[in-house]
């Protein structure tokens, strides 16, 4: 529901552009007529309020300047409307009303994932990587002794026990090998504990987090980059440093699937109450139809990250000459 004075101001406009257009201005005034109500319909102006807004309007510019018989026609026929259009506000609100508590739970479901993920992320950089770290010393100590053994004791073709058949060189070979998988192992779980919930992004923010998966995405797709980042931090709250990157995060992914780029341009400032995310490629151009497309699931998690934040994703294509999406959000206020 709008403010009462958003909802004045509303109506100020509404007379204007009908004003303008019973003047004769022409497609322009019917142009801002739509804009209006879609400005209304987004800010949750019912479809009776529209009406309201349109009858008052009506009174101002037109019905005043009729006979008194014809004003009360008029007045009965908008009544007659308004009334013929009950059903539709009824279905109207319920329909709103549903969509809200779809969106507040997949908001709430987006919070969860990310706190699960989180607590994954720690539990696998933690526990698994402490095991694998003791893991690792333990088969470091037994390679020192069968080092020293192998020096100490002989005759030098066999090995400490006496058997001939086992040789120390086979034994440290194996462990070698070992030694070599178990950094590979912690390596690969460093990976994973990022992937899920990258630790630079708690520790350092959201331009850090920018940096380093941008250098990480170069190194495995040889994309190159241009990064522009505010002088300043912009000490943006966890929330929304969270979805910004994750929206950012799946930017990268349908660049490295569909761009067909070599270059990325990236910039994130602070501009008003807004923080502006600008992703730029120099690739084959996302087209109309793949923007509107209903599998698009990453694009449609991109918006729905952008709604909850209170912000809007605009993504334009052009052909050859690469993708740009530009991500809105406010900087200070209410979530949704």
């Amino acid at each position: 529901m709008m403010a009462r004075q958003s909802l004045q101001q509303l109506n100020e406009c509404y007379l204007l552009a009908l004003r303008e257009y019973l003047t004769g201005v022409g497609e322009s005034a019917l142009d801002r007529g739509y804009e209006l109500g879609r400005e209304a319909a987004l800010n949750g102006v019912g479809v009776l309020e529209a009406i309201d807004i349109y009858r008052q309007a009506l009174e101002k510019s037109l019905i005043i300047r009729l006979k008194p018989s014809d004003q009360a026609r008029v007045i009965r026929a908008v009544e007659f409307l308004v009334e013929s259009l009950s059903p539709f506000e009824v279905i109207y609100r319920g329909y709103r009303e549903k969509n809200t508590r779809l969106r507040l739970l997949s908001e709430r479901l987006q919070s969860i994932r990310e706190e699960e993920r989180a607590r994954i992320a720690r539990d696998i950089h933690d526990d698994l990587g402490r095991s694998l770290t003791c893991l690792k010393y333990d088969l470091s100590g037994l390679q020192k002794r069968f080092r020293t053994e192998k020096h100490s004791n002989c005759p030098q073709d066999q090995n400490s026990s006496g058997d001939p058949t086992v040789e120390p060189i086979s034994v440290l070979d194996k462990t070698d090998r070992m030694v070599k998988l178990i950094d590979e192992t912690i390596q690969m779980v460093r990976q994973i504990a990022s992937a899920l919930r990258p630790p630079i992004l708690d520790d350092l923010g959201l331009e850090a987090a920018i940096e380093w998966q941008l250098r990480d995405f170069q190194a495995r797709t040889g994309i190159q980059f241009n990064l522009n980042l505010p002088s300043r931090d912009l000490a943006i709250d966890q929330k929304r440093s969270s979805s910004l990157f994750r929206i950012f995060q799946e930017i990268l992914t349908n660049t490295a699937r569909h761009a067909q780029a070599t270059a990325l341009r990236i910039s994130l400032r602070k501009k008003g109450a807004k923080i502006i995310l600008d992703v730029h490629d120099n690739g084959i151009g996302i087209t109309t139809a793949e923007i509107s497309a209903v599998r698009s699931l990453g694009l449609l998690g991109m918006r729905e990250r952008a709604s909850f934040l209170g912000g809007e994703i605009r993504i334009a294509g052009r052909p050859g000459k690469g993708t740009k999406v530009t991500v809105q959000i406010p900087f200070v206020g209410e979530l949704s």
